[in-house]
């Protein structure tokens, strides 16, 4: 597990979802009809990161794991 961690840029990735959800927020804030709890943050964070990281692992790493990686990431996208 360490070596796919190696191609995953941890903070990076962790800024730029808290950056998209920062949309969402300002629509909860703003907006009425729009509600979103605690948990609604925290799960939309968590499948961001881990499509996030599924991709930097499918582009940076060299060996057959990037087919896991990217059904992963299709699976996550689906989801949402």
């Amino acid at each position: 597990m360490g070596k796919i961690l190696e191609h995953v840029d941890l903070k990076r990735l962790a800024r730029v979802c808290g950056l998209i959800l920062l949309l969402p927020l300002a629509a909860t804030i703003l907006d009425e009809n729009f509600r979103w709890g605690a948990f609604d943050f925290l799960v939309a964070y968590v499948l961001f990161f881990l499509a996030g990281a599924s991709i930097q692992v499918t582009i940076r790493h060299p060996q057959a794991l990037y087919k896991f990686s990217a059904a992963l990431v299709f699976m996550t996208v689906a989801i949402l």
